[in-house]
């Protein structure tokens, strides 16, 4: 089964520290973890009553390691590390229902018959884990690069980063 710290220390290399791109609709992030993200769960860092710039900059690796084991991983029944590392980039990298919608779509793409509803219920874990890890990851790949262009095309000011997300996809 997989495991966290592995899928964490490889986010980490992806993420790095703080990023204040303007472009990033996300806002000033820290290890991934985002203002947007912060102000939807009302995670405030700091204990100042408001969630802001300074909660980023203030995030600690360890306090977004609890953030990433409590937020974002679903994964330890998958059977293969590359693959739960695999959906746990994306599911860092995107919104939650984007996510479930490309790990929906590359089971499509490799037979299961599973409802594409961005919700990362039961039977999209269940067919995660049940999957062929090589034909799953490749897929997985592409339908991660076919949304990144998607996003290039609805929201222009994203092709800043294009290149990054291309890179992104492919590892």
């Amino acid at each position: 089964m997989a495991e966290f710290e592995p899928a964490f220390r490889r986010a980490l290399d992806i993420e790095k520290g703080l990023n204040t791109h303007p472009a990033d609709r996300g806002g000033i992030t820290n290890f991934g973890i985002s203002l947007r993200f912060l102000r939807e769960c009302g995670l405030d860092l700091t204990g100042d009553g408001i969630v802001n710039d300074d909660d980023i900059r203030a995030l600690t690796v360890w306090r977004a390691r609890e953030i990433y084991r409590e937020y974002f991983w679903k994964f330890d029944a998958i059977p293969d590390q590359g693959v739960a590392d695999k959906l746990f980039d994306i599911y860092i990298n995107m919104s939650p229902e984007s996510a479930a919608r490309v790990f929906q779509w590359a089971l499509h793409g490799i037979g299961w018959a599973v409802k594409v509803d961005g919700v990362l219920g039961p039977k999209t874990l269940n067919a995660l884990a049940a999957s062929d890890p090589e034909r799953l990851l490749a897929e997985l790949r592409a339908q991660q690069a076919v949304h990144y262009c998607q996003q290039c095309c609805d929201y222009p000011k994203q092709r800043d980063f294009r290149l990054g997300w291309m890179r992104r996809s492919v590892s």
